[in-house]
């Protein structure tokens, strides 16, 4: 399809309704409707006769056929199993058999708006849509009210029975639609942005303000909103803060909340933030770090243009003000931007240059443009090769060999100097060349050939080192520069060449470790210079050669360091090189335990020892002796963690009570970091968010304000991912928030929303209550709702038993309810497990169990089986309790408990 020259739409849902004008308009699909017509009943020669007549029927045809794949993506999108990719029963409940030539399934597949995409486990088809956003947009089209997407009667807790389609990812592209429909009256979008704007959750507005980000989109689509500037000042504020009067400071707002308020701003409509960022960015109030902010906002998102030179200045002047904290940003940001000229404003920066108070700042900026312009390279050569003054000369050496490392085009310019220098005797021009060849030119076949020939040939021993150093950086794998090297360590005196040649041959050939081995021993033999000292230690750790010579030099160059930290670092190479169980290096190391005050020293003697003998008294007592703090807590449920985080339950509640407990910043915010890693799935959200919330809801310490924040960073996770309903009753166990308006009197009773509730968080929260009324039996609760054959469910319900810890079947998967019985009786009989079959609450409701199954299972000697009902089953046999017991869970435990007397 191509642009026909007309105005560009405005939205999306303008876009996608000129696509189907147009998709429909096309002569083959005017002929595919026009038979389908003809086979409907209206004949050609009606069609023919009359073109107003065939307008109102093809007209009438296309927009039954939008009505109906608007049901049809509705009723995908609801489904968790099908979403974009559709059912061959689906389809045909909503748009008829594919194989019936007058059925819109089939005029839809001609037309192109469905398409097979595969075959399912049965052999029955699976569909899609044209495209997923035209799914999106033909479900938009089939909701008359915003109701369907959020309940209008909300006040500030889940309506029992409704859905919060706003805060489910796969319906935003639908309300965006929705907004953008000409079709709907604008008091009715209106509406439903104040309710987004005005939405109150009673959870301290975690999804609050979903709603409100979600109306900062709206807007864009909706373009005459009433509130669209009142959003968008709004969005502003929370995205980049505000300046607070009585405070007198720059006011922020949780990272979580900034984080997700830019994303919308992003998404808004930007005319109105264009004009609300600018006033941010010329206020004097506002912090420089804000206004960095919102420029990397404008050039990542292309909001609106800045002028190059404009732009450098004002990123100069920020640099300037603010060099400790923000250079990296502002460095990336020049880095990174699209000038429009880039060789003029080069030029302006090097000019800029000659202005020395701003000289340092100029300087680090042209060097992280270098990577994009060579002429910043061809000025640094130019300026280090000719600089008169040594502090000149190094910087731009050194920032040289930063931004040239393997370009071309400098390594040949260099040895074409470094050859005219050699031949003119100009040794110190060849040993500054080398210095810079050393860094850039790694693995450069002429650059190795000419300094082999320089040290060959060079009787200026004094910058011998300068050459020697160069050469074994460059000999990557080159076997005529390793043996180079080796050949001058065999020669060598000096400890300095030993280590060169060590660290060097450690990059250039890791598989020759035993001279790597000799180099750093010798290194160690021929001084006792803290700084080498520790190089070797390191070095001889890294080799990992378990070497009687490179034990003995460690431990006399330990014996002899004066320095804490050398010291440590040669205990911790000893460990980790030493053979197990080496009683001399045991006995050395015991005796100096023995003879040492200092606590540090003292405990990483104790580590050393233990990881060479473990069971080592000395090292056991010492450890007993620094006993148990947080940190050895948080590391020992750390490593159960990693051992098993998706059943460690234990573990998981540990971390969220050290999270609570510990005053260690570092952990709070590690714990943090893990969350977002071992809280794969959602009954583990639900166990954190259960943990954790006492947090959030007592009063709190000023000094434990990092505390609450990382809290908030794990819930603001969880909120994305848990559906608003089950976030409210596990943050208020259960709900019993009146209505504003009503003085509450009466005692707490289960309402219909918390007996859904209750049904959804049945695993969880029975896990809850065992935590602190233990049972001698595992519950492994089964939900009904999820059987997708609810008159044989026996391999579901193995999955689930399996899930829970049970062995496999030897026998295979059961397939009946009579393999299931086998296997329970057989192969679990010494597992204490009792099963309690349930339906979660779905829209629509779930079918309800097949009583013949049940009294099937109730066949079974083991495991027990009990079943949670809306109402009374009489003709089920097996134990019942119903889900309007008010003490629903207490009755279960009492069960379980009576299952062992």
């Amino acid at each position: 399809m191509t642009w026909d020259g007309s105005s560009l739409p405005e939205t999306q849902a303008e876009l996608y309704e000129r696509y189907l004008r147009k998709i429909y308009e096309w002569n083959q699909n005017l002929h595919e409707l026009a038979k389908y017509a003809e086979r409907c009943g209206t004949t050609t020669t009606e069609l023919k006769q009359d073109s107003h007549q065939q307008s109102d029927i093809l007209k009438k045809l296309k927009q039954n056929l939008n009505r109906k794949l608007g049901e049809l993506a509705k009723a995908a999108l609801n489904l968790p199993q099908e979403r974009f990719r559709l059912s061959q029963a689906l389809v045909e409940q909503h748009l008829g058999e594919e194989s019936d030539r007058t059925s819109l399934g089939y005029l839809a597949l001609r037309l192109g708006w469905l398409n097979r995409v595969g075959k399912d486990g049965r052999g029955d088809g699976i569909f899609a849509f044209y495209h997923a956003t035209f799914q999106e947009y033909f479900a938009a089209l089939a909701v008359e009210d915003w109701d369907y997407f959020l309940p209008k009667d909300h006040v500030d807790c889940p309506v029992a029975g409704k859905r919060y389609r706003i805060f489910e990812k796969q319906w935003k592209q639908v309300i965006l639609c929705w907004l953008g429909r000409g079709d709907i009256e604008a008091e009715k979008k209106e509406g439903f942005i104040r309710a987004l704007v005005e939405f109150n959750d009673g959870v301290q507005d975690f999804y609050g303000y979903q709603a409100y980000f979600l109306a900062a989109t709206g807007i864009n689509e909706f373009t005459n909103c009433y509130y669209s500037n009142f959003v968008v000042q709004k969005i502003t504020a929370f995205a980049f803060g505000l300046y607070s009067e009585s405070e007198n400071l720059w006011m922020n707002f949780e990272k979580s909340i900034r984080n997700n308020a830019r994303k919308a701003a992003i998404e808004t409509n930007r005319k109105i933030l264009k004009k609300q960022v600018l006033l941010i960015i010329d206020s004097p109030k506002s912090p420089d770090y804000i206004k960095l902010d919102i420029i990397e906002l404008i050039h990542r998102f292309n909001l609106f243009k800045i002028d190059d030179i404009q732009c450098v200045d004002y990123l100069l002047n920020i640099l300037i003000d603010n060099h400790e904290t923000m250079s990296n940003r502002i460095y990336e940001i020049f880095s990174e931007w699209l000038w429009k000229d880039e060789d003029f404003v080069v030029n302006y920066l090097i000019e800029k240059m000659k202005n020395i108070n701003i000289f340092p700042y100029v300087f680090d900026v042209l060097e992280k443009l270098a990577h994009k312009n060579f002429k910043i390279i061809e000025t640094w050569i130019s300026w280090t090769l000719m600089a008169n003054d040594y502090h000149i000369f190094n910087l731009f050496r050194n920032s040289l060999c930063k931004i040239s490392k393997g370009n071309i085009k400098a390594i040949n310019h260099l040895l074409h100097t470094f050859e005219i220098a050699q031949n003119g005797h100009i040794d110190s021009t060849c040993f500054l060349i080398a210095t810079i060849l050393g860094e850039i030119a790694e693995g450069n076949p002429e650059c190795i050939k000419i300094l082999i020939h320089f040290l060959a040939s060079t009787n200026n021993k004094k910058k011998y080192d300068f050459v020697f150093n160069a050469l074994s950086k460059i000999g990557k794998n080159d076997p005529q520069a390793i043996n180079a090297l080796t050949k001058i360590l065999y020669l060598t005196e000096k400890s300095t060449v030993c280590r060169t040649v060590a660290k060097n041959l450690r990059q250039l050939e890791v598989n020759n470790l035993q001279v790597i081995n000799f180099a750093w021993i010798r290194a160690l033999e021929l001084t006792n210079d803290e700084e080498i000292c520790w190089d070797a230690a390191v070095g001889l750790m890294q080799t990992g050669q378990h070497d009687e010579k490179a034990m003995d030099a460690l431990v006399r160059a330990m014996e002899n360091t004066k320095t804490k930290n050398t010291y440590i670092q040669i205990l911790i190479s000893i460990g980790k090189i030493t053979n197990k169980h080496n009683s001399k290096i045991i006995f050395k190391l015991q005796k100096l335990l023995e003879s040492c005050d200092d606590k540090e020293i003292r405990l990483n003697l104790a580590i050393t020892l233990l990881s060479i003998d473990p069971e080592n008294l000395f090292g056991i007592s010492e450890m007993i002796n620094n006993n148990c703090n947080c940190i050895d807590i948080y590391n020992l449920v750390m490593f159960a963690m990693m051992q098993n985080y998706e059943n460690n339950e234990n573990a998981r509640i540990s971390l969220c009570r050290i999270l609570s407990k510990t005053h260690n910043i570092s952990i709070r915010q590690y714990i943090n970091s893990y969350f977002k890693i071992f809280l794969k799935n959602h009954q583990h959200k639900i166990s954190a968010l259960l943990n954790l919330r006492s947090i959030m809801t007592n009063e709190t310490e000023h000094e434990q304000l990092d505390l609450l924040y990382n809290c908030y960073e794990v819930f603001w996770g969880i909120s994305q991912d848990i559906p608003y309903p089950e976030f409210y009753q596990a943050w208020h166990n259960p709900p019993t928030t009146p209505h504003p308006e009503v003085e509450d009197n009466t005692p707490a009773t289960p309402t219909p929303f918390t007996q859904q509730c209750n049904l959804a968080l049945l695993p969880q929260i029975l896990n809850q209550a065992i935590q602190t009324h233990p049972v001698n039996r595992q519950p492994i609760c089964i939900d009904g709702s999820r059987f997708s054959d609810p008159s044989n469910p026996a391999l579901q319900i193995y999955t689930t038993l399996k899930k829970a810890g049970c062995p496999p079947s030897p026998d295979g998967k059961p397939r009946t309810i009579a393999e299931l019985q086998a296997y329970c009786e057989d192969d679990l009989s010494d597992q204490a497990i009792a099963l309690i079959l349930y339906e979660e609450p779905t829209d629509p409701p779930p079918q309800g169990l097949d009583i013949a199954v049940l009294n099937q299972l109730a066949r079974l000697s083991h495991p027990p089986i009990a079943v949670v009902v809306p109402q009374p089953l009489p003709e089920c046999r097996l134990p019942q309790f119903l889900e309007s017991d008010p003490d629903l869970m207490a009755t279960l435990l009492q069960w379980l408990q009576n299952l062992d007397r």
